[in-house]
């Protein structure tokens, strides 16, 4: 933990603990416009560094005593005693002041944060970004939906991660819109810092990817710092350690008394502090294997580390040490193979849907390019390894992913692996990674540890191992990698493979859904979240959401005081209906204002046996369920509707609820009680 500022935050407590908040004026966005994600001071809503003060934020406890302070020029929360060393339950919350959303067509929040120590599995669950539009001084009381940001563990207190998420829909046109930092810990307490938090007019921006590390000898490593933290893997040998708080206490013996930490040279005999990179050996693994106190063999031997070259004891330096790689005790620098070795590509079931690329739609190959992470041109080719066809993936002067669509997988190691080939003179740069999906957002990149590299006029493998601690859905990426200047390349056979782990029940698979033994398909509520169903936008941005306060499904493209083009889509998991002959769907559904006599047309339930991860290029059947528009808000029941024919006996079938409006009419449809169950048993 940081050593406290007890002053400043003693201060703090006496000002703001367990204050009660009452929403003042709104704040109204400026005339002016601020574009994109971009933007003075006066074209935010909100626009808050929490540098020296909470500004137009109050904070309150509804568990605990333990409120925001402002600390380290970030507002921070934390219920870790450091006197006592106890780990206190809280839930302490940083509540904005109202903002006026009445002539909004679409904002985003971005805020900046690191969050340390949390409880194992609960890094989105305890450190949460919330909206409400009915929040009026009593945070148990209001209705506040949850706006997931992708929240991830640091490793450090210098490293701050970006947050960047769109407004919903359906808070836009308000006014009374007020956001909350959420903290919560129960057994553990973890450590929540934010600063830069900013509501204004645009879109969010696409999650980054992190930077890639470069490769360094020891002296390119020194002569590359410039104090701004930049990830590194550096190459050198164990020519000593630090003994004490200076850079001078240098001790070049393999006779250590610090564990902690490690000085690198290029050369094994070095004895010039000016020469050495001083490197940071976290604990656990990377401090028990490298450190000198208990290992004392290790001297003089070269290594290759990963982490992030920054300052350490006032000098150039390598802190966070996430890799390391002990090459031989020789000091001669092992000699590189002319011919990289081909990877071994493992085998077992390949959990990838058409991992060959033999089954295309349109321009597409299917079950690929589905998410918007996936922004590489593609095309078809027919130099393939095997089969009758390869995928053909664009480059340009920035990094562009060709990506599968998500799966969810359970906890395990897995393998992703695809052949790769120039695709004529120019050779592109690829590299294999992951990006978390989040309610269909992307998050998190992870690449493997290889450099992006040229690929071979030959078909070649290349293979990432990775390895998940709990159940998480993720897309898998090719990419062509920047550094390849826009050469394009090919991909085929692409594969993932696992020996301890599977496919959980949340992705859409290549395997089929296992059958219900109680006759019931599937049932969903909508009472607080999806569940395995996904929502999809083709025509404007007026998604299907979740209404907290009256429990049930629903969409809408009325805003902003008009009717808008829309074209959203409500989609179920796959259900296996093989040994089924017959099958009934009931839901209940409201549909108010608009024009009633489209009800039918704008408002309907559609089914398919192949669906290809793209609603516009699947095959759809019409479901005719009486659709009326009451004008009214009473719940309607479909009552028991055959499923068609057709889809019994098939091991796939997905059901769909699409919404249509246009400026000339709109709608609001409400659903809930989705219920699809055998008729014979």
């Amino acid at each position: 933990m940081k050593i406290k500022q007890l002053f400043l935050a003693a201060m703090t407590m006496l000002a703001f603990g367990a204050c009660t908040f009452i929403p003042e004026s709104p704040y109204n966005f400026p005339s002016s416009g601020g574009g994109e994600n971009e933007g003075t001071t006066s074209d935010y809503y909100i626009n808050e560094t929490f540098a020296t003060s909470f500004g137009v934020f109050s904070t309150v406890e509804t568990v605990g005593n333990y409120p925001w302070v402002i600390d380290y020029s970030t507002a921070k929360a934390t219920s870790y005693d450091s006197n006592t060393q106890a780990n206190n339950p809280a839930t302490s919350w940083l509540i904005s002041d109202a903002v006026d959303f009445t002539n909004e067509t679409e904002a985003y929040v971005a805020f900046e944060y690191i969050i340390r120590y949390s409880e194992t599995g609960k890094v989105a669950n305890n450190h949460q970004l919330l909206i409400s539009a009915n929040y009026s001084g009593d945070a148990a009381a209001a209705t506040w939906v949850d706006l997931p940001y992708n929240a991830v563990e640091g490793a450090d207190w210098n490293t701050f991660y970006k947050a960047n998420v769109t407004v919903p829909a359906e808070f836009l046109g308000k006014s009374g819109v007020v956001f909350a930092l959420r903290y919560t810990a129960t057994t553990k307490a973890s450590t929540w810092e934010v600063k830069n938090f900013k509501v204004a007019h645009g879109t969010a921006a696409e999650p980054e990817e992190p930077e890639e590390a470069s490769e360094y000898t020891v002296a390119e490593a020194l002569a590359a710092f410039t104090g701004v933290a930049k990830p590194a893997i550096v190459k050198g040998y164990i020519v000593g350690s630090i003994d004490d708080k200076s850079i001078d206490d240098a001790n070049f013996s393999g006779n250590a008394v610090l564990k902690t930490n490690l000085l690198i040279a290029d050369n094994a005999d070095e004895k010039d502090i000016t020469k050495c990179l001083a490197v940071q050996l976290p604990s656990g693994a990377v401090r028990n294997a490298l450190n000198l106190v208990d290992n004392p063999g290790n001297y003089k031997k070269q290594v290759v580390l990963t982490g992030s070259l920054e300052k350490y004891f006032g000098v150039a330096g390598l802190k966070n040490v996430t890799k390391y790689e002990i090459e031989g005790s020789s000091t001669e620098e092992p000699e590189t193979p002319d011919t990289p070795e081909t990877p071994e590509v493992p085998t077992g079931n390949n959990l990838l849907t058409n991992g060959s690329f033999e089954d295309w739609s349109g321009s597409k190959p299917a079950y690929w390019a589905t998410l918007s992470t996936s922004n590489a041109t593609i095309s078809q080719s027919s130099d393939a390894r095997t089969g009758n066809y390869a995928v053909v993936v664009g480059g340009a002067t920035s990094n562009k992913r060709f990506a599968s669509q998500s799966y969810t997988l359970q906890p395990g190691t897995y393998t992703f692996s695809a052949y790769v080939k120039t695709n004529g003179s120019e050779a592109g740069h690829c590299r294999l990674g992951y990006v978390t999906i989040t309610n269909g957002v992307a998050g998190t990149y992870t690449y493997e540890s290889a450099a992006a590299s040229a690929v071979s006029s030959e078909w070649t493998a290349r293979v990432f191992e990775f390895t998940l601690t709990e159940e998480t859905e993720l897309a898998f990426i090719v990419m062509n990698n920047k550094t390849g200047n826009g050469a394009s390349f090919l991909v085929d056979d692409a594969a993932l493979t696992t020996a301890n782990g599977s496919i959980g029940n949340g992705s859409e698979d290549n395997e089929e859904p296992e059958a219900p033994a109680t006759g019931e398909y599937l049932n969903a509520t909508f009472y607080d979240s999806f569940g395995s169903f996904t929502t999809k936008e083709v025509v404007g941005n007026f998604g299907w959401s979740i209404d907290a306060s009256y429990h049930h499904a629903k969409v809408s493209g009325y805003a902003n005081g008009a009717s808008q083009d829309a074209e959203s889509w409500l989609i179920s998991p796959a259900m296996n209906l093989t040994g089924e002959t017959a099958a009934n769907i009931t839901f209940d559904y409201v549909i108010n204002k608009g024009d009633a006599n489209a009800a039918a047309a704008n408002h309907k339930l559609l089914i398919t046996s192949n669906y290809t991860g793209d609603v516009t290029t699947t095959t759809w059947t019409e479901i005719s369920y009486g659709a009326v528009n009451n004008n009214n808000w009473t719940f309607n029941s479909t009552g028991a509707i055959a499923l068609p024919q057709s889809m019994m006996n098939k091991g796939a079938v997905v059901i769909a609820f699409k919404y249509m409006s246009s400026t000339a009419n709109s709608s609001t449809w409400e659903v809930k009680n989705v219920v699809v169950s055998s008729a014979t048993k």
